[in-house]
């Protein structure tokens, strides 16, 4: 049985996420480097890395477009999409995906 770790707070110009405090207490250690970047601040490599990792069910198509995205700007502007936005989806996602399945789980001991 997992030990209850509180959660950290990252927070960005994009809104909060909440976390486990350690990464290593992420049901997925892929992660754990995810995390680090999303705590660091850092989006874009945390998007980067995250699109490395296939298991994304729904969310996966959001985080690879975001990937790309950061890295070919100019082809998505090309085709008329607008690589900001597609940004914002893939950390919309990736918040999504790594939020813990309980709505109120920071308030269990």
């Amino acid at each position: 049985m997992k030990k209850f770790v509180k959660p950290l707070q990252v927070t960005s110009k994009i809104g909060e996420l909440k976390l486990p405090a350690d990464p290593a207490q992420m049901p997925d250690p892929k992660f754990a480097k995810v995390i680090s970047a999303i705590a660091a601040g850092d989006w874009d490599k945390a998007i980067r890395l995250a699109a490395i990792v296939t298991k994304y069910g729904k969310h996966a198509e959001a985080i690879q477009r975001g990937k790309d995205a950061i890295l070919n700007p100019d082809i998505y502007r090309q085709l008329g999409r607008d690589p900001e936005k597609l940004r914002s989806e893939a950390i919309t996602a990736l918040k999504e995906r790594l939020q813990p399945p309980g709505k109120n789980q920071e308030e269990n001991p």
